[in-house]
């Protein structure tokens, strides 16, 4: 570059000067070279840098790279990542129905302190899977709430099951 700018003022010099010879005429073909040469290179490098930009443009509109479309599986089947099931091992202490469509159960949860209760609405009467079942259950249900009632989220309840020591 140091030699290039020596180039281009000596040039600069003896065409104002007004005094050229052959010697001189050497040097103006070099800098006409290195310019040529250097124009060559910058729009190789335009070229190149255009070439990515439109490889980047083509990737990201054929590339479909969002988050929030569903991806189907290799089976086709629909894939939960989580359990949707919630187990409470707990005695049964308190139950009522409301308006006959949901039902409020006061469980004691197993091993935890007797101050410690926990109230689940579940939705419909739920009365007839805890007959005959006595003593600490096992209840099962959905953790996902199915209606509302009164701004509160009542679930599914799938299964109850007497939990009865050996």
């Amino acid at each position: 570059m140091k030699n290039l700018l020596r180039l281009y003022a000596l040039w600069k010099f003896e065409v104002e000067d007004g005094n050229s010879d052959a010697g001189d005429q050497a040097a103006f073909d070099l800098i006409d070279k290195l310019v040529v040469e250097m124009l060559e290179v910058v729009a190789a490098l335009m070229a190149l840098a255009l070439t990515f930009l439109v490889i980047v443009a083509v990737l990201i509109a054929t590339g479909h790279a969002s988050t929030t479309q569903p991806r189907p599986n290799t089976l086709g089947a629909p894939s939960q990542i989580y359990n949707s099931y919630m187990y409470l091992i707990a005695l049964p202490i308190d139950g009522q129905i409301l308006e006959g469509k949901y039902t409020n159960i006061r469980f004691a949860p197993y091993a935890a302190p007797d101050l410690f209760d926990e109230s689940i609405l579940f939705c419909g009467d739920v009365t007839g899977m805890f007959d005959g079942k006595k003593g600490v259950v096992a209840v099962t249900y959905r953790i996902q709430a199915s209606r509302l009632y009164q701004g509160v989220a009542c679930h599914e309840l799938l299964s109850v099951f007497e939990v009865t020591a050996k």
